[in-house]
């Protein structure tokens, strides 16, 4: 873990726990508004902090929980989206290709601080749960905290110790077990785990010295995926450098900020006066099944609870909101059905907004031979068909470019692999005549470029539009609600599924996609209950009956095509007598049916009385880039659009992968690439400034990570790696749950059902 010229990740994190930290000072708007006191956090990324990532996510989740904001408040429920701690989850580089959202999943916990006076350490209890590969780990956490961080003290001085226990277990104790301090001695942390008869650790300890300098070791056995195989880190720094050393490489950075890329994972949003910009995304509720209360949050992407209550929770259960006031709860009646219906609303940017931004698209009609051979001499003009390429607008060469191509592995994971741009030619283009279809982070997902746009570039004068498109999930019941729909392409039935299931057939779609259209679309009703029901052939059969059966890569859910309320909306331009899948990309609104497992492939809602509760959309942002090269690189200038969820989740930023080892920037296909936003939006009242709805916001980073620079190893000669023989032994860990230890943490606080979480992400809601 390297600390920055004044502290560490890790100590920022349990920093908040003591003391809060200095705002950065921000020019605008007012100096005592939340834009300008709301406060920013930064820490160093490197290799070795990837390999204790348990350190900087247990650390995370007692920020979330902000115990020092309600100290000698007595026991208190706080709400963690534990994926706003997850680095690992979204630096993955499957990213490169995948969603720009990391939807929220949030768990639980009950925390207890105290502090007899100011000059005792404050001392916190916790206790939260997590699922895992199908259990319940229930983890118990004592810290004490005695003293903040300072320039003469960057780590403080404190002691957490952790216990997690599998819930259930035929033989109790601590499944996994550590403790993390610091002093002004330095850091030292310890974790020991348990699974299947093997035993894992890791230990880490990093000492300070005088004028910035330190040194230290980690080390890590049975981590590797390959059995109690270790793998270790030796690591020094001074005022200037920091070197590294795995056993077989060494490599030196320099320490300053000024020469470190960063990246920022969360963000919060404004209005012009400095206030925060809240979004009825959702609020907390419980549930009680089989004796046992369960707490969670419903929101607009439907419900984060623990699995063995989704499992319990059935359509027309009843949930509640607890009251912040302790004036009782409210009750609502659940709505969960197994499909859901998405609206998805046409909307225009003209060619110049869109140029500069990374979309993904399949060339479903081919390429030119000369084309094909500049991205992959090993491809044809058939094999190219199926391969996603990455692509954008360049408005200086008045061309579309071909930056990378993804490749996928035996897991399923997919990663973009750079090459040399290849522009589109005339040729490559006059085969879309249908116009080119693809997947954009920046403007929020599908995008298409029509056929005369397509034209006007190969003309050599762009003009246009590019054409994306709005989501918004649709209510059964609402008067916006459609109630025929028709479908050209990736049409699910009720027989297909049932086929599928029994064996009979590989496919649960009736029409599969076809360029040449189909004869007649497959009819369906959207009925009241919520289901998507065909009236095509058979007796009607609602398709989300039978689709937790469906087999094999199918579990995961199916997705419909494009959806529309007129036949003729779908009538193939060659020939109205067929319907093309395509033809609905013209159409002011269409509509997608998915069903599955997972929270994001089922509707579920809350109902109060007869009246859905409407959760808010995500705001979409417009946000020019600055035109700075230096600092934005390819971006500069271009236009983007931002997903804005509520405070920390700001989604649309491009990005690209850098190497874990060196932090340069590397192919996302390459050994040990982390995928990263690629610039960081100002926390700037001008550079900062976004729009939408005529309205201006103002955007201000709240936590990122820098990545220091490489340099020539001879800048590190002078310093001396740590020592491994200093290494904490795990003997010193001691357990929260043992009552006959000096930290016992007692039985967890029982709350009532109507009690609301005082803290979700680590913001005190009373």
């Amino acid at each position: 873990m390297i600390p920055l010229p004044n502290r560490s990740a890790a100590a920022i994190a349990v920093a908040v726990a003591v003391s809060a930290a200095h705002a950065a000072a921000l020019a605008a708007p007012a100096s005592n508004s939340a834009y300008a006191t709301e406060r920013q956090e930064t820490y160093v990324f490197d290799q070795i902090n990837d390999a204790i990532g348990t350190t900087n996510m247990i650390t995370c989740l007692i920020g979330a929980m902000n115990p020092a904001a309600l100290v000698n408040q007595g026991p208190y429920v706080a709400l963690i989206d534990k994926n706003k701690c997850d680095s690992r989850s979204q630096a993955d580089a499957s990213n490169s290709t995948g969603s720009a959202a990391v939807l929220p999943d949030y768990v639980a916990a009950t925390m207890h601080s105290t502090r007899a006076s100011n000059s005792e350490p404050m001392r916190a209890r916790g206790w939260l749960s997590f699922p895992e590969e199908g259990q319940i780990v229930d983890v118990a956490l004592n810290l004490s905290a005695a003293q903040a961080p300072s320039s003469a003290n960057p780590y403080g001085q404190f002691r957490l110790d952790f216990c997690g226990q599998q819930r259930g277990a035929a033989q109790p104790g601590c499944r996994m077990r550590g403790l993390f301090a610091g002093s002004a001695e330095g850091l030292e942390f310890a974790e020991q785990m348990q699974e299947e008869g093997q035993q894992y650790s890791t230990r880490l300890y990093l000492t300070t010295g005088a004028n910035d300098t330190g040194a230290g070791a980690i080390e890590l056995v049975g981590n590797d995926g390959n059995g109690a195989q270790a793998a270790s880190f030796r690591f020094a720094y001074d005022g200037g450098f920091f070197r590294r050393s795995d056993g077989n490489q060494t490599m030196c950075f320099d320490r300053r900020l000024s020469q470190a890329a960063s990246s920022v994972w969360r963000y919060g949003v404004y209005d012009e006066n400095g206030a925060r910009v809240e979004r009825e995304a959702g609020f907390p509720i419980s549930f009680t099944a089989g004796g046992q209360t369960y707490r969670g949050y419903a929101g607009y992407y439907g419900l984060s609870m623990p699995p063995v209550a989704m499992a319990a929770l059935a359509n027309g259960a009843t949930v509640e909101r607890p009251s912040a006031d302790g004036g009782g709860a409210t009750g609502y009646t659940a709505v969960r059905v197994a499909g859901r219906l998405t609206r998805h609303v046409k909307k225009t940017r003209s060619i110049g907004e869109f140029a500069g931004s990374r979309f993904m698209f399949m060339p479903w009609n081919g390429l030119s031979a000369q084309t094909i051979a500049a991205i992959d001499a090993s491809k044809d003009d058939g094999s190219i068909r199926g391969v996603q390429l990455e692509a954008y607008f360049d408005a200086d060469a008045k061309a579309i470019r071909v930056t990378a191509m993804q490749t996928c592995g035996e897991s399923g994971g997919c990663v973009s692999r750079s090459i040399t741009p290849v522009s589109l030619s005339g040729e490559d283009l006059a085969r879309y005549d249908r116009g080119l279809f693809g997947h954009s982070r920046s403007f929020g997902g599908e995008v298409s470029l029509p056929q005369s746009t397509l034209e006007s570039i190969a003309a050599g004068a762009p003009a246009g539009d590019v054409v994306y498109r709005e989501v918004e999930l649709v209510y059964p019941g609402a008067a916006d609600a459609p109630t025929t729909l028709y479908c050209a392409a990736n049409c699910p039935t009720g027989a297909a599924i049932a086929a599928v299931i029994a064996g009979t057939a590989s496919s649960p779609y009736a029409l599969e996609h076809a360029w040449s259209g189909a004869d007649a679309p497959v009819q369906y009703a959207f009925a009241a209950t919520g289901m998507l029901v065909s009236e095509s052939g058979d007796a009607a059969v609602p398709l989300d009956a039978n689709v937790q059966q469906l087999p094999g890569a199918l579990r995961h859910g199916i997705r419909s095509g494009r959806l529309v309320e007129s036949a003729g909306a779908i009538a193939c331009a060659h020939d109205a007598t067929r319907s093309c899948d395509h033809s609905a990309n013209a159409a002011p609104v269409y509509y997608t049916w998915e069903s599955g497992p997972n929270n994001w492939s089922q509707f579920f809602a809350l109902k109060s009385g007869s009246q859905y509760v409407k959760f808010d959309a995500p705001l979409t942002l417009d946000y020019t880039v600055p035109a700075d090269p230096a600092r934005f690189g390819e971006h500069a200038g271009t236009t983007i659009l931002l997903q804005y969820a509520g405070q920390g989740q700001l989604w649309g930023v491009p990005g690209h992968c850098v190497s874990a080892a060196s932090n340069a920037p590397v192919s996302c296909d390459t050994a040990m690439a982390r995928w990263v936003p690629s610039f960081t939006i100002p926390a700037d009242a001008i550079e900062g400034a976004a729009r939408a709805g005529g309205k201006t916001y103002l955007i201000k980073w709240l936590a990122r990570e820098v990545r220091l620079a490489r340099v020539p190893d001879s800048s590190c000669a002078s310093l001396s790696l740590g020592d491994p023989s200093k290494l904490p032994a795990l003997s010193k860990i001691k357990d929260p749950t043992d009552p006959q230890s000096d930290i016992y943490v007692g039985t967890q606080p029982v709350l009532a059902p109507d009690v609301a979480p005082r803290v979700i992400d680590g913001i005190v809601k009373y």
